[in-house]
């Protein structure tokens, strides 16, 4: 129950996003509005990215002390970056990864991304989990190696193509990752 924690966070502290754009914007920020109102205030909010966003919801469930196990969350946020700043909250993170050109894994002391690193890996693809690595995915604070699990799934609607999650804590079995992040669908 501990591990859902964070998305019922999601539910009840929610922020409305907008574009950053002046011209799309619908009643954006104007000279007239008083700036110590909270009219004004929730106007700067929407126009947050939605990282930072993310990252604002974790530190309140940090500060109100609410028992987190994991965030877990889609491929929109999956950048390590991201999870780096999470994990400086000491929590992990179970995501689904996005197959982005300029984002590395280190594996085998060469710097891949998805794509790549999939090409690297011996396969079963008689099972559900075709693959399982642990890569690094950037550096801590003390310039010590931060590991994270990928695996690759058959994808459901398609079985020639693959779906790869991402796990800060490496002792999970795959089937265990798989279960927890499902948990994000059940809301």
């Amino acid at each position: 129950m501990a591990g859902l924690t964070v998305i019922f966070l999601f539910l009840l502290l929610f922020y409305l996003l907008s574009s950053t754009n002046p011209k799309t914007q619908i009643n954006g920020i104007n000279e007239k509005i008083d700036k110590r109102t909270n009219n004004y205030k929730r106007r700067k909010e929407v126009l947050k990215k939605a990282n930072e966003i993310m990252i604002d919801l974790l530190k309140k469930a940090v500060k109100y002390a609410l028992p987190v196990d994991y965030s877990l969350f889609d491929s929109c946020f999956a950048y390590p970056k991201v999870i780096k700043i999470i994990l400086g909250h000491k929590i992990q993170v179970i995501c689904r990864l996005k197959a982005m050109y300029r984002v590395y894994y280190t594996y085998k002391f060469k710097k891949l991304n998805l794509k790549n690193l999939y090409k690297q890996l011996d396969k079963n693809h008689k099972n559900r989990i075709v693959a399982s690595v642990v890569v690094g995915i950037g550096k801590d604070q003390n310039d010590k190696e931060i590991k994270a699990k990928i695996i690759f799934v058959k994808n459901d609607n398609d079985k020639s193509q693959w779906i790869a999650l991402l796990s800060t804590n490496i002792d999970l079995d795959a089937e265990e990752i798989i279960r927890i992040y499902d948990k994000c669908w059940y809301i």
